[in-house]
């Protein structure tokens, strides 16, 4: 019998997950299937207990509200109070964090960063904080994001994991002489940023780390003018994380080599 899972959220027509794991579980020989569906915020509940799935990943707006759905959650998941991912276990959901995951192997060639700078407050920056503190625990980190509130408590994440942190409105120049940039804000909300740091006759010196990553390069890379990694290097290694986490959970003595199911779904990408 088909084991089912699925990608939730609120809009969901553009997510190339379905592609990413569906090819990873046909070239694990897995009869697996992983849809998508639109889930509006304050419907997860309801529509998991009629879902039939074993598993979810989950997207936005939903990740906080799947950590409050969960049965019990992993210690990133627990950290963080994000959830991506929902795996039925033993009749129980259990939420993890994979984006920390992703992000960390997205940034993986940037061996070190003393200067630090955050685009954004949402849910995928909180796990990006975490993933910073373990990578670059000395840097000094400048968050910078419209809703003060958001902003505040990524402050105090930050703090309570040993990173210096200091809050500062938007301000391209600033983050010219940033070590890593990076930005969880969806294409084309700060287009005047990005044109400011494109107009500049100072070439940025660090790396930009953008989410964002349909179309690629994205406007903000394009303007950056400097290494840059798109967000589908995080999309590609928090999906093989959950891989794996579907796999086991299903009992299957099987051993997934993660290098591998990447290279399937880059190819997937390119290919399609």
């Amino acid at each position: 019998m088909t084991t089912r899972f699925a990608v939730v959220g609120s809009p969901i027509a553009h997510t190339l997950s379905p592609l990413l794991h569906n090819k990873a579980y046909k070239f694990l020989n897995l009869d697996f299937q992983y849809g998508s569906f639109d889930v509006p915020e304050k419907n997860l509940s309801t529509f998991v207990s009629t879902s039939g799935l074993k598993g979810l990943s989950v997207t936005m707006p939903l990740k906080r509200e799947a950590f409050e759905f969960a049965s019990r959650v992993e210690s990133e998941a627990a950290l963080t109070r994000v959830v991506n991912t929902l795996n039925l276990v033993d009749n129980e959901w259990v939420g993890h964090n994979t984006d920390v995951y992703g992000i960390s192997k997205a940034l993986s060639k940037v061996a070190s960063a003393e200067q630090i700078h955050i685009l954004g407050s949402g849910s995928t920056a909180t796990s990006a904080v975490l993933a910073l503190s373990k990578l670059y625990p000395g840097a000094k980190l400048c968050i910078m994001a419209r809703n003060e509130q958001q902003s505040k408590h990524l402050k105090d994440f930050g703090e309570e994991l040993g990173l210096a942190c200091e809050l500062s409105a938007l301000d391209a120049a600033a983050t010219l002489d940033s070590d890593l940039v990076l930005s969880f804000v969806p294409s084309g909300v700060l287009d005047s940023f990005w044109r400011e740091i494109s107009e500049s006759r100072q070439q940025p010196r660090g790396v930009l780390f953008d989410s964002s990553y349909n179309p690629w390069p994205s406007a903000a890379s394009s303007s950056w003018r400097s290494e840059s990694i798109s967000g589908i290097d995080m999309l590609i290694w928090q999906a093989v994380a959950q891989v794996e986490l579907f796999v086991d959970s299903q009992g299957l003595d099987l051993s997934v080599d993660q290098v591998l199911v990447a290279q399937v779904m880059y190819s997937a990408i390119k290919d399609r």
